[in-house]
């Protein structure tokens, strides 16, 4: 017995001597060799793992980072964070990992992530106005797993069909180069309010495609150059625009430094553009204006967030029909005021600005739910009596975030509009900012 008690017990101490020699080297090498700021680091192996739908040259690409790469001066925890911000920001993936094995200079890194669900069936119906609006769509996110983007839309209503067609491509020909195509014929009503009631109507159909390149100049900072090619048709009562196309050309500069960490995003974005009408198609619009977008992102507590968002507009000769659209409504220039009606008012130079903040309630495997106040305000001249005026509204919202999808959130509110003195409700999709 006291022989079986010595030899187990010699196994148990052999057992724990090695386990402390590895854990020792395991030790140094995370000191000596991690966390060391001046190591040089050449990459030998990328190994993906999880990526069900997305390519893996469509992911390197997206991160930047290649096999055979040097990277100077820096410690792989740098190198982990790097690459985990971008695999974050990319919005395509959840669950990500990173871990390393080094070999002497040489490291390999091992990703672990899942696919978001990119491919949706979007069934539309709505009630506003005391008129019905039905459609369909699917968009697909991450088509053929190269996290380019291909949706379709049909929409019934005002007793009018509308469609649309939209196709995104990242690294065309070269890397850094975004490609979008939006082919569109979208007819829409608009109201004219006395207050809030309605005075008039006008029907506007849009016709033709908008054409979009992106260029990632350096680190974060993007131009971009689009054209919208459209056909204005108008119908209604009283003196209305002749049909005309407009070749509307925008020229943009952006700055990207917003961080996301799933529903969670710190830091801050600027964009400001200038549109003007060229002659290409012999159009006899001649629209100016500039715009901004700034949007910021704070962190007062861990996990909550305080949001600013701050848009504006000044244009010139924007004729009946084609000034900016302010209301309950988000459209291309202007967030919305959240409570107003739809396009409740008409102006030549806004300034719309939303503030919000997150409270996270409930974190669970597939959703995140917060509770969020918010003010919405917007300055402007309004055209109707060219004074200028200031309305905003407050109110309560519950946000959910699908933590598996890439359209990533929905919103239910509940809004008090202090011009129109009342209270309503509604719900958005997709996350703002």
């Amino acid at each position: 017995m006291c022989y079986l008690y010595d030899m187990f017990l010699k196994k148990i101490l052999r057992y724990m001597l090695v386990f402390l020699i590895v854990f020792q080297l395991n030790l140094n090498a995370d000191t000596s060799e991690i966390h060391n700021k001046d190591k040089k680091w050449i990459i030998r192996k990328i190994i993906i793992k999880g990526n069900v739908r997305t390519r893996r040259e469509a992911i390197l690409k997206a991160i930047r980072i290649r096999e055979g790469q040097v990277f100077q001066n820096g410690s792989l925890k740098k190198i982990k964070l790097k690459i985990k911000k971008m695999l974050n920001n990319l919005k395509f993936f959840f669950n990500v990992k990173i871990s390393f094995k080094t070999f002497g200079d040489n490291v390999d890194i091992y990703l672990s992530i899942k696919d978001k669900w990119t491919l949706f069936p979007i069934p539309l119906i709505s009630y506003n106005q005391k008129k019905w609006m039905f459609g369909l769509g699917v968009l697909e996110g991450n088509f053929m797993g190269t996290m380019n983007q291909m949706g379709l839309g049909l929409l019934y209503s005002d007793d009018h069909l509308s469609g649309m067609g939209i196709f995104v491509f990242r690294d065309l020909f070269t890397e850094g180069l975004l490609f979008s195509a939006t082919i569109l014929s979208i007819y829409k009503t608009y109201y004219n309010y006395n207050g809030t009631a309605i005075v008039s109507e006008y029907g506007q159909r849009k016709s033709g495609s908008i054409l979009n390149l992106d260029y990632r100049l350096y680190k974060k900072f993007t131009a971009s150059m689009r054209i919208n090619l459209l056909k204005n048709e108008f119908d209604g009562i009283g003196s209305i625009p002749e049909a005309e196309w407009g070749s509307l050309l925008n020229i943009s500069l952006m700055y990207e430094g917003l961080n996301y960490v799933e529903d969670y995003v710190y830091g801050f974005r600027a964009r400001v553009s200038f549109d003007t009408d060229i002659s290409i198609i012999q159009s006899k619009l001649k629209r100016r204006f500039i715009s901004w977008k700034i949007q910021i992102a704070l962190n007062p507590l861990a996990r909550h967030n305080l949001i600013f968002v701050n848009i504006g507009a000044v244009g010139w000769d924007l004729d009946y029909g084609y000034k900016f659209k302010l209301g309950g409504s988000v459209n291309e220039y202007a967030y919305g005021i959240r409570g107003y009606l739809d396009s409740q008012y008409k102006t030549d130079r806004f300034l719309n600005t939303v503030t919000e903040y997150r409270v996270p309630l409930w974190t669970l495997s597939s959703f995140i739910v917060s509770f969020v106040p918010f003010l919405d305000h917007a300055l402007f001249v309004d055209s109707q009596d060219n004074k200028t005026k200031s309305v905003f509204s407050y109110g309560l919202s519950l946000r959910v975030y699908l933590r598996k999808v890439l359209i990533p959130a929905f919103v239910v509110y509940m809004v008090y509009a202090e011009d129109n003195k009342e209270w309503s409700g509604g719900v958005t999709l997709g996350a703002q900012i």
